[in-house]
């Protein structure tokens, strides 16, 4: 790349409009950035996936008609009561090094892909970023922090997880077997299966297509996947709207128990719908920090969209999007 900084340009352009010297060096930079092996394809199947087929980008292109930067947002539908609406994921947000002297530069970039969103009428922007960039989106970008995501916890091979004696192995795989078969005999009377929450994704066949590739594996609760946190192997569970419930719950966990070599289990979201059975992380023990931010773009009806600010009334989790 040339090492003078000179005639950036912000460009707003959908999925389908990007040409091979932007799909190049978009890759290019953005495996360097954050130390990743993706290709061409992974990121057009990504984009390609949301609920228009497409999605937004804010693209700040160089004199040698690189993409030294990107703010991208994939739509998706969400049901509040019976109403559908059209809300847009944050996602790969980067500007290359060398081109970071304009402290409002990703600002502006995201200013100028609103202005597209509202054309499309898309309602409100979520993310989930990361520690490095949460006070820019929120003090600089003025984004609301509606709250966290939360861990919750089921162990299965806790010495192995701990890194301690095997002894506990299988003191808590016992455990799990125990707590499973008590929670299979009690779901019905203590367990609420309703989703009270306003806020939810939709989840149609189309969606899970797209959402669930063959890298995650079905179970009755939905998916799971397996993550290597460290030396810690951790079975993340994403459940579908099909399959919420604490006895598909049960049964998932057990497929992974006898299947797989996972330590543990962990559901992340903004609420625990499985409490007799996953045990909440303290906030000190989370693997990272997951905070739910929005904007919401229809200032006409802000005062309707009021209650998107309360994290009461999300159901959002890893389904929603894998932020883990």
């Amino acid at each position: 790349m040339n090492n003078k900084i000179t005639n950036l340009k912000i460009i707003t352009i959908k999925t389908c409009n990007w040409n091979d010297s932007y799909w190049k060096s978009f890759t290019q930079n953005y495996n360097n950035i954050f130390d990743k092996n993706f290709t061409i394809d992974f990121f057009k199947n990504k984009y390609k996936s949301s609920s228009m087929g497409f999605s937004f980008h804010s693209l700040l292109i160089n004199d040698l008609n690189e993409v030294v930067g990107a703010c991208t947002v994939m739509p998706y539908l969400y049901s509040r009561n019976s109403e559908t609406l059209n809300l847009g994921q944050a996602v790969d947000v980067f500007i290359v090094e060398k081109y970071r002297s304009n402290p409002m530069m990703l600002r502006d970039m995201y200013l100028e892909l609103k202005e597209q969103l509202l054309l499309n009428e898309i309602i409100c922007v979520l993310a989930v970023p990361n520690k490095n960039v949460f006070k820019y989106w929120t003090n600089v970008v003025k984004w609301k922090h509606i709250g966290n995501l939360n861990y919750w916890v089921h162990p299965i091979k806790i010495g192995s997880a701990l890194n301690t004696s095997k002894f506990l192995d299988k003191l808590s795989l016992l455990f799990s077997a125990f707590l499973g078969f008590l929670n299979c005999i009690f779901c019905k009377i203590l367990y609420d299966n309703k989703n009270h929450n306003t806020y939810k994704i939709i989840q149609n066949d189309e969606f899970l297509k797209m959402r669930f590739n063959n890298k995650y594996k079905k179970s009755e609760i939905g998916f799971f996947k397996i993550y290597k946190e460290k030396e810690v192997e951790v079975a993340y569970v994403f459940p579908t709207s099909n399959e919420p419930s604490l006895i598909n719950l049960v049964k998932s966990i057990k497929i992974i128990r006898e299947k797989t070599n996972a330590h543990l289990v962990f559901y992340v979201g903004t609420f625990n719908r499985f409490k007799y059975f996953l045990l909440r992380i303290p906030k000190k023990l989370e693997p990272q920090e997951l905070p739910l931010t929005c904007d919401i773009l229809d200032k006409k009806n802000l005062l309707k969209y009021a209650d998107m600010l309360e994290i009461k009334n999300w159901d959002f989790s890893l389904t929603n999007f894998d932020v883990r």
